[in-house]
């Protein structure tokens, strides 16, 4: 492996120790260093180090590093940013979610779209974790991005942003796959909570939206066919959960470990015969299992 030319000879010792230890610190994370020297040319360095990605939270993580010592690269932890399409038929309301959203530095939008459409093919070639789309884009056309990104790419979340209070198009997003739906005049913070939350797979129903929800669609579903009986503490966890509330703070309310919470989600799952947190609500709300 040839090594890059040096002209001064302390400097090339002092550069040769870096570029060893460099080498040992790659090769030691199963990479490899790649440096290819020309005198007219120049040097180039070529690095290829692997990574994985932990899906406990927002961290990459990577292999274990061997200690440094003081002429070595200093280690930070990296932080995921979290990318979202803005979806909006206002060019003023997409620039100023753009302008809320990127104020927080985990949130990064990398696209927006003007209409159903657009959407759909813009998910498709951008790959977004979030899209934050109106809830009221002309001739429903929110409804039908909504099923064709969710047929389309499972992995993306759809959040809802509504300046309307219907319960029943609340019902009818649910049911076909939305992870979240929020009024547009939720407070800047709480809705870079939702779009957090939604990214990490949780399903977020602002609670004034839940309540009436609950009180108007469980009665509909009493008289059909019961699902396997929940316990009482099944009960309570279902319907924090159609709160939106996320797993820590339903432990905290219930004064239980999160992972007891894990296990009761995996009961009622099981139970009404779903696979996640959306249909599990959807459910419960058409058989009558929580009420308000």
């Amino acid at each position: 492996m040839p090594l890059p030319h040096f002209k001064e000879e302390g400097q090339s010792v002092d550069l040769l120790r870096s570029y060893s230890a460099l080498r040992h610190r790659i090769e030691h994370l199963g990479g490899s260093l790649e440096v290819i020297s020309h005198i007219e040319q120049g040097t180039r360095i070529q690095a290829r180090v692997p990574y994985t990605l932990s899906r406990v939270g927002d961290q990459i993580t990577a292999p274990n590093l061997p200690p440094a010592n003081a002429s070595s690269v200093s280690e930070t932890s990296i932080t995921t940013n979290i990318r979202v399409l803005v979806v909006d038929g206002h060019a003023v309301s997409r620039a100023g979610l753009r302008h809320l959203l990127e104020s927080y530095p985990d949130l990064h939008v990398i696209g927006e779209a003007a209409d159903g459409v657009q959407a759909v093919s813009e998910t498709l070639e951008l790959g977004p974790q979030v899209v934050l789309m109106d809830a009221q884009l002309p001739n429903n056309q929110s409804m039908e991005a909504l099923k064709q990104i969710k047929q389309l790419n499972l992995e993306t979340r759809v959040l809802l942003l509504s300046a309307q209070e219907r319960e029943e198009y609340l019902y009818e997003t649910l049911r076909a796959g939305a992870d979240g739906y929020v009024l547009k005049n939720i407070a800047p913070d709480e809705l870079a909570h939702a779009v957090r939350a939604v990214a990490r797979g949780e399903v977020l129903v602002q609670p004034q939206l839940a309540g009436r929800l609950l009180s108007r669609f469980g009665k509909q579903g009493r008289g059909n066919t019961p699902y396997e009986t929940l316990t009482a503490r099944e009960q309570e966890v279902l319907h924090l959960l159609a709160r939106g509330m996320r797993n820590k703070e339903i432990a905290t309310r219930l004064f239980v470990s999160e992972r007891t919470v894990n296990f009761h989600l995996a009961n009622i799952y099981q139970k009404l015969n779903v696979s996640g947190r959306t249909e599990a609500l959807s459910k419960a709300l058409e058989q009558g299992l929580i009420t308000a």
